[in-house]
């Protein structure tokens, strides 16, 4: 028990960093980048804190009937949808801040000069990405994110509504249901 209070405890001070963070770019300084590397390692952070809590009180739970199980999953995917959706938009509202970066002079070196290739994305055909799906169940969550981010997330040849579609097509059942319920808003923001 004192191991999951000082989970909990650690838990709540990165959320509070998160929190200052939140406060620092509604005010903005020109130390964006510094903060941006803060985001991540916090974000990191909760998911380690966040994985050994659930495994802990997984370990406490043997004796609870599937309703308890199915409420306490719940708990946990609502504490990691809450910090997810207040990740997001404060690395947004960070990113956005940011000075665009200076543009890359190019010249192709064949025919006149400043001349472009037609595209810079390979015509090779690549093999389809089967993602993991994902329908609620809290241990399923884990590998599924860390699949989707290395697969789609952090694909820069993607926009966002390329990487909403993907993650609307892996979803399944409670998941599906709740993006589909904030899929109207998820663009106005």
């Amino acid at each position: 028990m004192a191991d999951l209070r000082a989970l909990a405890k650690s838990e709540r001070r990165v959320l509070n960093t998160l929190e200052g963070l939140e406060n620092f770019a509604r005010r903005y300084d020109p130390q964006i980048a510094v903060r941006l590397e803060s985001l991540e390692a916090i974000c990191k952070e909760f998911y380690a804190i966040r994985q050994r809590i659930e495994l802990l009180t997984d370990e406490t739970a043997e004796d609870e009937d599937d309703k308890d199980v199915q409420m306490r999953e719940k708990a946990n995917l609502a504490t990691l949808t809450e910090f997810e959706e207040r990740y997001f938009r404060l690395k947004a509202s960070l990113t956005s801040k940011r000075a665009p970066p200076p543009p890359i002079a190019t010249t192709s070196g064949i025919g006149q000069p400043g001349d472009r290739s037609e595209s810079s994305f390979s015509k090779v055909k690549l093999p389809e990405i089967r993602l993991p799906s994902f329908g609620g169940r809290i241990k399923e969550w884990v590998p599924f994110r860390d699949s989707f981010c290395s697969l789609i997330h952090e694909n820069k040849q993607l926009n966002d509504m390329d990487r909403f579609s993907y993650l609307k097509s892996a979803l399944s059942g409670e998941a599906l249901q709740e993006i589909e319920s904030v899929a109207g808003i998820a663009f106005i923001i």
